[in-house]
C-alpha cells in the first residue's frame, strides 16, 4: 500500500466505523463491539460455550442477493475499520498520534 492509499483509509475511518455499525444492525439486529472481532479468550472463559458472533454457515446459504451484498460489504469494512484501529498502536511521536486522531474523527 501506499502513502495516498492509506491516507484514504485513515480519511475514511470515520464513515466507514459508522457503516460497519449500520450493517451489523440490519443483518445481526445488533452491533457487535469491534473489541470482540477475532478476539481470542484464554482461562475459564475460553472452555465455556458461546453464542456465535456472526451468520452460521446454514444462514449464509439461504440469504438473499441483497444480504450477501451487505455482508461482504460489512467485512470489507470491518477488516480496514480494524486495521486502521490496530495501526493507531505503531505511531511513533506525540504530535502524529494527535494528527492521527484528529484525521480518523474526520
Amino acid at each position: 500500500m501506499n502513502k495516498k492509499e492509506i491516507e484514504g483509509l485513515i480519511h475514511n475511518y470515520h464513515w466507514m466505523a459508522k457503516e460497519v455499525q449500520r450493517l451489523q444492525r440490519v443483518l445481526y439486529g445488533t452491533d457487535i463491539p469491534m473489541r470482540s472481532w477475532g478476539v481470542a479468550q484464554y482461562g475459564i472463559e475460553a472452555t465455556l460455550p458461546k453464542g456465535s458472533k456472526g451468520k452460521s454457515q446454514a444462514e449464509l446459504r439461504d440469504m438473499d442477493m441483497r444480504e450477501e451484498r451487505l455482508f461482504k460489504r460489512l467485512r470489507k469494512y470491518e477488516e480496514r475499520v480494524y486495521a486502521i484501529e490496530a495501526a493507531a498502536s505503531k505511531i511513533e511521536g506525540e504530535k502524529h498520534r494527535v494528527v492521527y486522531d484528529c484525521m480518523m474523527e474526520g
